[in-house]
């Protein structure tokens, strides 16, 4: 693997496995975890999927486990290395208000999506917040397409009738349609 790749594959890796743990230095080390049992288990390796969903795979287990010991550990824009992402994010600068109607809708869906079991979360976020096809899906949980809209279809479904019970006026309609993305602009 180049450097580049193991560069990209090691960020993706991170991303999954924080969109698990919710805690930025609990992926780091679980994403060196992932290479390292990789590395243990190269012998394993039979090429039926690509090393990239090995691997994937690899860090959906670690960070299922990690949540089975620790149970949850909630995302937090005061730990370090998050607050730094953040603030290292750059773009327009919206008003206050829009700012805070963003940060409201944030709040709103990731208190919905927390919500989800881990394996209808997991699929949401994989195609809603990283912007999966529905075929990268496939090819990293190694579910059937039928499975994964299933799974889909209940999420939202899910999300929905949990946020028709929670109050959010400033929100018309927070959740996904089969066809629409996650986050409106």
């Amino acid at each position: 693997m180049r450097t580049a790749e193991f560069l990209r594959c090691r960020r993706q890796l991170q991303a999954v496995i924080f969109r698990v743990v919710r805690s930025w230095d609990e992926s780091q080390a679980l994403t060196q975890d992932c290479f390292l049992r990789a590395y243990r288990a190269r012998h394993t390796f039979n090429g039926q999927a690509s090393a990239a969903t090995w691997l994937t795979r690899i860090a959906i287990n670690l960070s299922y486990e990690w949540l089975r010991r620790v149970r949850h550990n909630f995302f937090s824009a005061e730990q370090p290395g998050i607050a730094a992402e953040l603030r290292a994010v750059s773009g327009h600068s919206p008003t206050p208000e829009q700012a805070l109607l963003a940060r409201d809708r944030a709040a709103f869906i990731e208190e919905l999506l927390h919500r989800l079991p881990p394996h209808l979360r997991e699929l949401m976020e994989m195609r809603y917040l990283n912007e999966m096809s529905m075929d990268e899906i496939v090819e990293h949980t190694g579910l059937s397409m039928t499975t994964i809209k299933a799974r889909l279809n209940r999420a939202r479904a899910a999300l929905r009738k949990r946020a028709a019970h929670l109050e959010m006026p400033s929100l018309a309609s927070p959740l996904p349609t089969s066809s629409s993305t996650f986050f409106h602009a």
